[in-house]
């Protein structure tokens, strides 16, 4: 592995549980200062990210930019296009992949995903606020290793340099697409001053696919989105496969903590924008309508929620009642959570808390199976009252309610 994050270096490396493409954890905070020695070897046996942008600039200022290319076709007529990155880093984690990362020299434009000449997405263009999964990291769909196509360090070059093949583009803010490199560009200084560093979301399609769904949103919700909508859900838009249940959910949260506050929230609006901007990254199976309805009774049902990847920080510290019996220190992490996510709602009036065991496997880094037999064993302990089990997405989806009884 240190020979591989050599060749990126010097840049921001981030630990991830084993076949994940990563975790609830915060990560944009670091810089790297905080790559040490002691960091990066505890990188080691998990699965590995390299973040993009500024934060993994070299000395002279050149950012780290990465294009992921999600489609064979796609990633052949690119490489055939750009043939001297072939002396660069490339890595993929299938067969039909192929991430190539660079370092840009001048400006470059926002992080965007690609499309083809139907609109379809063909990949991403990456830099501030994104990162990729790199070798020798475990692919969490096949459990195979990422592979390192060529073992080289990325290549310097200006994104007027990159050559897109016929049909490939870039998404714009408004939704279209272009691959003229003159369209919205940005300085390296300019770009920190202008793109929150609490979430770079993908621009939002102009419309949701009609695979999706059968007829295109209205005017008026993509073209006229009130700016406080698109801030609502910016950090809530999903990235990849896997935490749409997660981040949906932490959606009607927080517009249930503005509704408390006594703002008002259109929830319609709410869910289509998020909708808009996170449909090409949920479960093709599922429909728009299964997760509005979802979203609407989790808005109706939340009690406001919690901040709980600080409550799972806390849990490492906090000796919860009745956890002194057990013997694993990560069920007595799970016992504090448990304990903290209780004490939190009881101050809110509600007597209890849900929690679902994918949630608990994300922040634990461990299968939703064994996150179940986690909250089971404590439920058999006595120090977990399991008061109403949790439904399947097809009702509600809603996870189950416990009482801490410890």
């Amino acid at each position: 592995m240190t020979v591989i994050l050599t060749l990126l270096q010097p840049a921001v490396f981030l630990g991830w549980p084993l076949k994940t493409k990563g975790s609830p954890r915060r990560w944009k905070h670091l810089k790297q200062s905080d790559m040490t020695s002691t960091y990066l070897k505890r990188l080691e046996g998990g699965n590995v990210g390299v973040a993009f942008g500024a934060v993994s600039a070299d000395a002279d200022g050149h950012v780290l930019a990465g294009i992921d290319l999600d489609r064979a076709d796609v990633v052949e007529a690119f490489m055939a296009a750009n043939p001297r990155l072939r002396d660069g880093w490339l890595s993929r984690g299938r067969p039909d992949r192929m991430l190539v990362i660079i370092r840009i020299n001048g400006n470059y434009p926002k992080s965007c995903k690609l499309v083809d000449g139907d609109k379809r997405p063909v990949g991403e263009w990456r830099v501030d606020g994104c990162q990729s999964i790199i070798p020798p990291s475990l692919h969490p769909d096949t459990d195979q290793p990422y592979e390192l196509v060529s073992a080289k360090s990325p290549l310097l070059l200006s994104f007027a340099d990159i050559h897109w093949p016929a049909g490939v583009s870039l998404t714009t803010p408004d939704g279209t697409s272009s691959n003229d490199p003159k369209i919205h560009l940005l300085s390296n200084t300019e770009y920190l001053k202008t793109v929150s560093e609490e979430r770079i979301g993908n621009p939002y399609p102009k419309s949701v696919s009609e695979k999706r769904i059968s007829k295109p949103y209205s005017e008026t919700v993509f073209e006229n989105r009130n700016i406080d909508v698109e801030s609502l859900v910016s950090p809530f838009i999903v990235p990849m496969r896997g935490h749409s249940n997660r981040l949906l959910m932490g959606l009607a949260r927080r517009a249930k903590q503005l509704v408390l506050a006594g703002q008002p929230v259109d929830t319609r609006a709410v869910f289509l924008t998020w909708w808009a901007a996170s449909s090409a990254n949920v479960d093709p199976e599922k429909t728009a309508d299964e997760f509005l309805e979802r979203f609407r009774y989790a808005v109706e049902k939340s009690t406001g929620g919690t901040d709980l990847v600080n409550l799972w920080h806390q849990a490492s510290e906090v000796a919860a009642p009745g956890s002194e019996k057990l013997l694993d220190d990560r069920l007595k992490r799970l016992a504090g959570l448990c304990h903290l996510l209780h004490q939190a709602n009881l101050a809110k009036g509600h007597d209890g808390f849900h929690l679902s065991c994918r949630t608990a496997a994300e922040l634990f880094g461990v299968k939703p199976m064994d996150a179940w037999r986690w909250l089971g064993c404590l439920v058999k302990q006595g120090l977990l009252e399991q008061v109403k089990k949790g439904e399947k997405f097809s009702t509600s989806g809603v996870a189950s309610e416990y009482r801490y009884a410890g």
